[in-house]
């Protein structure tokens, strides 16, 4: 059997210009696709996706629906508590309170603050 040039076997074959050769080799090239993980419960959503909403709900859960929305509405729309107000969701001096609790509720959840007193002293009564 005979051995072929490494040369040889790097040029593109004859019938085919370099420009073609060139383009080929880019359309040929297998693309970086983010796989789908179809085992949870979203099917069709990547897995970052998945793990941010699955993040949303926890704190969803622990800070309440309503605290949520004044952080939703504050931090990711960016919306002033004089707007939350004129659309009816409270007084404005109020959602400010609630926004600050949501905040600190939030800090807690992922552990970057500490426990409140308020719910330590309740743990405390009802352990007794």
């Amino acid at each position: 059997m005979r051995k072929l040039d490494e040369s040889v076997m790097r040029q593109p074959p004859s019938n085919i210009d370099a420009e073609q050769a060139l383009i080929g080799a880019v359309m040929l090239t297998p693309r970086y696709e983010r796989g789908v993980d179809t085992s949870r419960k979203i099917a069709g959503v990547p897995d970052d996706r998945a793990e941010s909403l699955h993040l949303i709900d926890g704190v969803k859960a622990r800070i309440g629906e309503e605290m949520f929305a004044i952080l939703f509405h504050r931090v990711i729309n960016g919306h002033s508590f004089s707007w939350m107000a004129s659309q009816g969701m409270g007084e404005s001096e109020r959602l400010g309170v609630l926004f600050l609790a949501a905040i600190d509720a939030t800090a807690r959840h992922f552990g970057l603050r500490e426990r409140s007193r308020a719910v330590e002293a309740m743990e405390q009564q009802v352990s007794a």
